[in-house]
């Protein structure tokens, strides 16, 4: 899958990341989340 930011040429590829949450005033690190990470910038969808 194309990268979804304008003009960055990376690819996204399927990777598993911690995912730090803010909840009732405390966050929480979920670890092993899925995402598509791009190769190039490093932007993440979950």
């Amino acid at each position: 899958m194309k990268c979804s930011i304008e003009g960055c040429p990376g690819e996204c590829e399927e990777r598993k990341i911690v995912h730090p949450v803010r909840y009732q005033g405390r966050v929480i690190v979920i670890d092993h989340v899925p995402a598509e990470v791009c190769s190039v910038c490093g932007d993440v969808l979950l």
